[in-house]
């Protein structure tokens, strides 16, 4: 019986951007000390892969990060397994390398037994020879950009997902059953393997994750399962720096990162937009030109210029039509939206969650006690239960914060991104204190980990999705 041809399926690399067939995949072997066959141990052989090495060191990635690998074909694996089958060796002629059949037969993994031991082959990217998540083939591929200062919480947010296995990304529907739950993908990129395991032990210990020294931080894949459907999403983690050299640097892997990336999170700290413990930070009176360029047109910003200087942001941008915000915003908490809509051009599809980190510094404030009296901002999820009517309230008070004394998403995504949600979450769950620990700067926490709806802008961006896709 003749095998059933299966059509070749096509991704675009989540590393390197290019686009790879299912076909044409490579296989990566770390170690080979268990193997007995004296073939598979010389032709297997790790060492300094020169694509891999090329592929890092051109985004800054010292030698000590990258590992040494073998990378084969799969025509070369097949020569190989004939030359044991011909070998007079009995060690090398009771080796085989197997070819298994993944999903429909998109691809196959590898597995090498020689009698005693088995050895398993992770996939690669022809390309540029990083390693794949197992199932990038089977389940559809979802980007999503983490976008932030440096140092604003992207990785503690990240690491707070993927600790308690997970938990964190488990949302259940008012009868108990579960509308969407994510797991960390563990075979994810060789550099962050180890730190990512690092990071969750350090957190579940009460300290913050260390610094990320590396320049260029490879993504974090989660597979993510809605209501019978399974989804890939890969997490960029991308500071507003790498938003600022993207006119100088386009080809930057960082900015192409960013200008494919399908839908975003976008960070902010409460000091960026003048949200404190106490209260909301005053109306005050600027040059509205330090602002302008944010959210308007050129035209727009030539006769706000023609206003009186006198005038508040406030003053101006009403008359406008625009939003209603306060100094903070003239310091560059939309700078990074604005840079991001430009890396874009003409893509008006995608969309953005603003999302409002470290909630529990500012439960005290009174703006935020004034549209949220029952303060359901702060609420975890009950039993991971999303109460219908919580939610809704919850989505209410954060359109009337922004709106009354932030900015307007509404105006500010217009004609730019399909759509927007906003979010208020905090991924420790309490304050952090500076220590010194090894001769290095770090942070603790001042109470054990408790998050608080860390999970809600990646449960919304795939509800946006399930939507667009017309999944039930």
């Amino acid at each position: 019986m003749s095998e059933e041809k299966v059509t070749p399926k096509e991704i675009i690399c989540p590393y390197c951007q290019n686009k790879i067939s299912s076909e044409e995949i490579c296989y990566q072997f770390d170690s080979i000390d268990i193997m007995t066959s004296p073939m598979l141990r010389h032709e297997l052989q790790p060492e300094m892969d020169e694509v891999f090495q090329s592929y890092w060191r051109n985004r800054n990635m010292t030698d000590e990060f990258i590992k040494e690998k073998k990378v084969v074909s799969r025509e070369e694996l097949n020569n190989l397994n004939q030359a044991l089958e011909e070998s007079s060796n009995p060690a090398d002629a009771y080796a085989k390398i197997k070819f298994i059949p993944q999903g429909r037969g998109d691809y196959s993994s590898v597995e090498v037994e020689t009698g005693v031991d088995r050895v398993s082959a992770d996939i690669c990217c022809p390309r540029c020879h990083n390693r794949l998540p197992n199932n990038i083939f089977r389940y559809e591929m979802h980007t999503v950009g983490m976008v932030g200062r440096s140092q604003s919480g992207k990785t503690c947010f990240a690491t707070s997902m993927l600790c308690g296995f997970g938990q964190e990304l488990v949302f259940k529907d008012e009868m108990g059953d579960v509308i969407l739950e994510g797991r960390y993908c563990d075979n994810a990129s060789e550099f962050m393997e180890g730190k990512i395991e690092n990071d969750i032990e350090r957190m579940m210990n009460q300290k913050c994750p260390l610094r990320t020294e590396i320049v260029f931080v490879p993504p974090i894949f989660l597979e993510i399962e809605y209501k019978g459907r399974w989804i890939l999403l890969v997490l960029y983690d991308i500071s507003g720096e790498v938003l600022k050299i993207a006119t100088d640097h386009p080809h930057d892997q960082r900015v192409q990162y960013l200008k494919n990336t399908s839908d975003y999170i976008y960070m902010m700290e409460p000091n960026e937009i003048g949200l404190h413990g106490d209260d909301v930070g005053s109306i005050s009176t600027i040059n509205p030109a330090n602002i302008q360029k944010v959210v308007l047109s050129a035209e727009e910003r030539k006769n706000a210029l023609q206003q009186k200087e006198s005038k508040t942001i406030q003053e101006v941008l009403k008359e406008k039509n625009a939003i209603k915000t306060h100094i903070s915003l003239g310091n560059g908490v939309l700078d990074n939206f604005h840079l991001l809509v430009n890396l874009r051009g003409t893509r008006r599809n995608g969309h953005i969650a603003f999302t409002v980190l470290k909630s529990d510094e500012i439960k005290g404030n009174s703006k935020i006690k004034e549209v949220d009296p029952d303060n359901l901002l702060f609420k975890q999820n009950v039993g991971k239960i999303v109460n219908r009517r919580e939610d809704i309230l919850r989505k209410k008070a954060m359109s009337d914060l922004f709106r009354n004394h932030l900015f307007n998403p509404e105006f500010v995504t217009k004609n730019r991104l399909k759509s927007y949600s906003l979010h208020m979450i905090s991924a420790l769950g309490g304050g952090t204190r500076k220590v010194i620990e090894d001769g290095t700067e770090t942070y603790e926490m001042k109470e054990p980990w408790n998050p608080t709806r860390v999970g809600e802008p990646i449960f919304q961006i795939i509800l946006n999705h399930a939507e667009e896709m017309g999944w039930e």
